[in-house]
């Protein structure tokens, strides 16, 4: 390998805080958008960005910004990250979306998608209607919560639902899984080969699972 040393110069880095103007603007309560997306986590970030850079007019409707992430209390293997929390991840995302000429319709979600020779629309939550020519669906997943005492007190400290995030935190400890589908057996397998004891617990008589 050849030594660079004396021919590349060290340039000290520029530190700022200054803060950015933001690019982002308010959707209006209807009208017309070349490009809707439907979700506001990283798959509906990254489409918005890359969207809006090329100067289409784009509207995002979300009831929030940063998806599931925002529930997970770590992320392990994300693009450009080792590890970062979910809340930090969320907050990064965000902000790069709204360095974007993006509309973002928060705190709504879309309720129904039409979609024939005459018009392609959707229409939201609050009553909104919003026509389009190209329509992206970024919704990705929500886990479906059990509603039981102290579930949300503990949500994050000891009750999950991502194995694929937080299985490694309970190495060797018993954990509990409520399901007999498909997500739960996969969970259950992921926790054993991480050396927990796993009680499985399912309503009904016999699992679902394939």
């Amino acid at each position: 390998m050849n030594n660079l040393s004396g021919l590349v110069e060290y340039v000290e880095p520029i530190i700022t805080t200054e803060t950015k103007p933001q690019k982002c603007l308010p959707a209006s309560e209807g009208g017309s958008y070349d490009v809707i997306i439907i979700g506001g986590g990283p798959a509906g970030i990254s489409s918005g960005v890359y969207v809006a850079r090329k100067q289409i007019n784009t509207l995002i409707i979300t009831p929030y910004l940063g998806g599931h992430a925002l529930w997970s209390s770590w992320v392990e293997k994300y693009p450009g990250y080792d590890v970062i929390s979910g809340w930090n991840l969320a907050t990064h995302l965000r902000e790069q979306l709204e360095q974007q000429p993006v509309h973002i319709k928060y705190n709504d979600h879309v309720t129904a998608v039409r979609i024939s020779n005459t018009e392609r629309k959707v229409i939201t939550k609050l009553g909104s209607e919003y026509t389009f020519k190209s329509l992206i669906v970024a919704t990705g997943k929500r886990s479906k919560p059990l509603d039981v005492p102290g579930e949300k007190k503990f949500a994050g400290r000891g009750v999950t639902y991502c194995t694929t995030s937080d299985a490694p935190y309970y190495r060797d400890k018993t954990v509990s899984v409520i399901g007999g589908g498909n997500s739960a057996l996969a969970a259950v397998n992921e926790l054993l080969a991480l050396g927990c004891t796993v009680n499985l617990v399912h309503h009904a008589p016999s699992l679902t699972a394939d």
